[in-house]
């Protein structure tokens, strides 16, 4: 399936669940639910990789209304893209350099030569596991338990459903039973830390890389 075609059939799925179910409780900021960032040639490897929660703020959602508020919000990595470009999609840990290089590493495993900068972002399917952001007192609050994921199960079930992949990289921080068993019915799951420039994890993980093509991506 191209993306094009991905893309439209989980934006009407998102849509028609979110018109059900509504907004979730006052606990979590009230915007949309976006799909994954899928890459124009995701089908080749089918590598699904999920950040957590997008830990917003008021402030910034009032400076970004659009990608969350209008209908482009269902599909706003694409916004994001679009807007800033050089590869970026709206989620840090991707666009900052800890998750694209895990993406690199399984694609050169699976044989794939990573030549430019902006390959990755083609190659893999990206997404925040949970769809709604919890509030928080001047702070970023995480999504830790499955009573927070609760929102977002239905949407998390569409995108595995759609997206059919072939591997799924969890870096939500999140490993729970639970979880497993949603992943497992799709495809194989490797956990990992979620990977930020401030954080020892992606630190030691870029320690290991001697490829001299990664380490420049990640200056």
């Amino acid at each position: 399936m191209k993306r094009q075609e991905n893309t439209e059939k989980l934006i009407h799925l998102y849509k028609n669940t979110f018109r059900k179910e509504e907004q979730p409780s006052e606990r979590y900021y009230q915007t949309k639910p976006t799909i994954p960032w899928v890459g124009d040639h995701y089908g080749e490897h089918r590598i699904l990789i999920y950040a957590s929660a997008e830990n917003l703020s008021c402030d910034y959602i009032k400076r970004n209304e659009p990608p969350f508020k209008t209908e482009k919000a269902f599909n706003r990595h694409i916004f994001f893209w679009s807007e800033k470009a050089e590869g970026k999609i709206g989620i840090e840990p991707f666009d900052s350099g800890g998750l694209r290089l895990v993406g690199i590493m399984c694609l050169r495993k699976l044989g794939f030569e990573v030549l430019e900068k902006g390959d990755i972002t083609s190659y893999i399917a990206v997404a925040n596991l949970s769809k709604f952001s919890l509030k928080g007192n001047g702070n970023n609050v995480d999504v830790k338990t499955k009573r927070d994921m609760k929102p977002s199960c239905n949407y998390l079930q569409i995108d595995l459903e759609v997206l059919k992949p072939n591997l799924i990289i969890n870096a939500s921080g999140m490993w729970g039973k639970w979880l497993k068993e949603i992943f497992e019915e799709f495809a194989p799951v490797i956990n990992l830390y979620q990977y930020t420039k401030n954080q020892r994890a992606f630190h030691n993980l870029r320690g290991e890389i001697s490829d001299l093509q990664v380490q420049e991506l990640l200056t």
